[in-house]
């Protein structure tokens, strides 16, 4: 059952995707295969959060009273996802960070955060502009844009799914009744991270 939860997640997350050119892409049907064999664990506090916003805990109220009142993006698609999303106010900076919230998080508490470029993100226009981001934030941990291959294999792991463009690694925690299912997904260009979405949720 467990698997099915997370095939499933990962079908929605991947549909959601084609819908709204989500800015990493996700994986292709080939790779399909690969995702039913996630590795055992999941990620790491610091990999969840920029500053003090953390996904599972953190909520678009709290994210907009630390980055600026911003509208919510809705997906076309009925009870899926919903976004905040703020751009960089520097020049020549086209740094974009997304919040989103889906099912299991209520629509208001965070499920996923993304760090792209605007240009990788149809709906950036829509972006609130905050001085709060930059080409230089990061999660907790260090996962920021720009960093290369290797340095985000040694932060994150061996991935489930790696080319010269994608990396994904893909984890699952059983905790009791408690599972959780992460997700990272990150597109690669000239062997650096140009955009990387982090995704979590628990469920029972």
């Amino acid at each position: 059952m467990t698997r099915i939860i997370y095939a499933a997640l990962l079908l929605a997350l991947a549909s959601g995707c084609a819908a709204t050119k989500n800015p990493v892409g996700l994986y292709q049907p080939s790779q399909a295969g690969n995702l039913l064999k996630p590795f055992s664990g999941k990620l790491n506090a610091d990999d969840l959060s920029i500053g003090s916003i953390s996904i599972g805990t953190s909520t678009f109220d709290e994210v907009a009273a630390k980055f600026g009142k911003t509208e919510i993006i809705k997906s076309d698609q009925e009870q899926s996802w919903v976004r905040i999303c703020y751009r960089s106010v520097n020049k020549g900076d086209d740094t974009i960070v997304l919040f989103e919230s889906g099912p299991m998080g209520g629509w208001t508490r965070l499920t996923s955060i993304s760090i792209t470029h605007s240009k990788l993100w149809k709906d950036s226009a829509l972006c609130q502009s905050s001085r709060l981001v930059t080409k230089e934030i990061s999660t907790v941990s260090g996962l920021k844009i720009g960093i290369s291959t290797s340095e985000l294999v040694r932060r994150l792991g061996n991935p489930s799914v790696i080319t010269e463009n994608f990396y994904g690694r893909y984890l699952l925690s059983q905790e009791g009744d408690w599972t959780t299912t992460s997700v990272v997904e990150a597109a690669l260009e000239n062997d650096q991270l140009v955009s990387i979405t982090l995704h979590q949720i628990i469920t029972n």
